[in-house]
């Protein structure tokens, strides 16, 4: 169920949970807690994603009175920068997750991966007890495969499937199904060890795909996943990302270094390292430095002294301070003062 109380938000959430996973339905929509808790007395909803500012009745209400009449539902919190603090309370209660908005698709695949990776055995139609031995058995022999970057016993795994299914004679719709769920399983696996996995959305229960085209469609995700994590797992790849990690928290604060300084040091072209900074880190090389130049003007902010804001700014590489104060407040929701001003009332308090 979605509960905003604008409908454009309402309408981009429906369209982003169409394209997530084919086994999700949408039961309603609602523009407040107090309609929300109407509709859900007449469906059967196992997830609720729920904005926290709305009128009438707000997120945070809405979801203490789901967990007392509803306590088997997940609750997904629709959040601002403002509101980090409304979603930490949140989740304190409960909250299966929480997405900052702007929302894309990749966010929101994840998010619902993890809610199902709570309890995915409440997630799948209920199967004969041998039935679900095995398809447990496939999710663990997937992900032991993906991650060993074993090509030949992954499509293996997938053949062996297929032919159990024809055994028990499954219908191709409840196969297409199965597939995946299957593939929620893995990638739930797959995301706790490498969080950054990119996870696109599956259309193997599309009405307009036989079975067999839908195994074809499963074969080619899992070499993708298994070709993406040999990529970030390569030794050599790994030793070279190593070292341009090194060599960015020694010149962070050259605000003139560039990717070609550092791919001579590495002894690569800059096109390569280029390649495999975003093959490993799932960012490019400039987000990845100013990720990095953030997390030190942080640390310096965090310091109980009277450092010019500027002086700041120029110590982390950044020789611009309006341009860094505009990147400070959109990484982090505030602004390098409004922060460093929350950091002397935590000392002030403390004291």
């Amino acid at each position: 169920m979605i509960v905003d109380d604008e409908p454009t938000i309402r309408a981009g959430l429906r369209v982003l949970l169409t394209n997530s996973f084919e086994s999700l339905v949408v039961t309603g929509e609602a523009r407040n807690g107090k309609e929300a808790l109407q509709l859900l007395e007449g469906t059967r909803t196992d997830v609720m994603l729920t904005d926290i500012r709305m009128p009438v009745m707000d997120g945070l209400q809405l979801i203490q009175t789901v967990k007392e009449r509803y306590p088997h539902m997940e609750c997904i919190i629709l959040t601002g920068h403002s509101d980090f603090e409304y979603a930490r309370l949140a989740l304190q209660s409960g909250v299966a997750d929480y997405l900052v908005k702007p929302i894309t698709q990749e966010k929101m695949n994840e998010a619902i991966l993890r809610v199902i990776g709570r309890n995915q055995n409440h997630w799948i139609t209920q199967l004969s007890a041998n039935i679900m031995l095995d398809l447990k058995r496939t999710v663990d022999s997937i992900v032991k495969f993906i991650a060993s970057g074993d090509h030949i016993n992954l499509l293996q795994t997938v053949t062996n499937w297929q032919n159990k299914c024809q055994d028990w004679d499954l219908n191709p719709t409840l196969q297409k199904h199965l597939i995946g769920y299957i593939k929620l399983a893995y990638e739930t696996e797959l995301l706790a060890s490498w969080p950054s996995m990119p996870v696109l959305g599956s259309t193997f229960g599309s009405a307009e795909m036989n079975d067999q085209q839908a195994y074809e469609r499963w074969k080619i995700d899992l070499t993708d996943k298994a070709s993406w994590i040999a990529a970030r797992t390569s030794p050599r790849n790994r030793r070279i990302y190593e070292q341009v990690v090194t060599y960015l928290n020694k010149h962070y604060a050259n605000p003139a270094l560039t990717i070609h300084d550092i791919a001579a040091h590495c002894g690569i072209t800059a096109a390569y390292l280029s390649k495999l900074i975003r093959d490993t880190a799932n960012h490019p090389l400039t987000a990845l430095l100013s990720e990095l130049r953030m997390e030190k003007a942080k640390e310096q902010l965090r310091q109980n002294d009277d450092s010019k804001l500027s002086a700041v700014a120029e110590n982390c590489g950044f020789g611009d301070y309006p341009h860094f104060s505009k990147l400070f407040k959109k990484m982090y929701g505030i602004s390098p003062q409004e922060f460093r001003d929350k950091q002397r009332n935590n000392w002030s308090t403390e004291e």
